[in-house]
């Protein structure tokens, strides 16, 4: 998986351009289509992504960082789907994990990152 740095401000704008998101706020999270607009003043945490890469918005020691994580054809994948049960959020979360192995050839996860979202089909 190939991790670059951004800066908050690239990370907001690349991020619109992704399908989906995770963000968390002072006032709330919110889990789906990526909405028009995102507040910075409150933001915790934010995670756009879409089935190829994942632009992840965090606290650092001195503020908000933000990296782009992009998958590549030679990473070894663990795909799950986790359904998630609720009201609010409901439907399906899928998460990659990029497996790695140490020099005594056991497998660890590597790295994490969203995938896909799958809005809950309700009659």
């Amino acid at each position: 998986m190939k991790c670059e740095q951004l800066s908050v401000r690239e990370a907001l704008s690349a991020g619109g351009a992704l399908p989906f998101a995770l963000i968390r706020s002072l006032s709330q999270v919110t889990l789906g289509r990526t909405p028009a607009r995102v507040e910075e003043e409150e933001l915790l945490e934010a995670r756009f992504f879409s089935e190829t890469q994942e632009i992840r918005i965090f606290q650092g020691a001195d503020g908000l960082r933000a990296v782009r994580l992009t998958g590549e054809a030679s990473d070894r994948v663990l795909e799950q789907t986790c359904a998630l049960e609720n009201d609010r959020f409901g439907g399906t979360l899928t998460i990659a994990r990029v497996l790695e192995w140490d020099e005594d050839g056991q497998a660890y996860v590597a790295a994490t990152r969203l995938t896909g979202w799958k809005e809950a089909a309700y009659a």
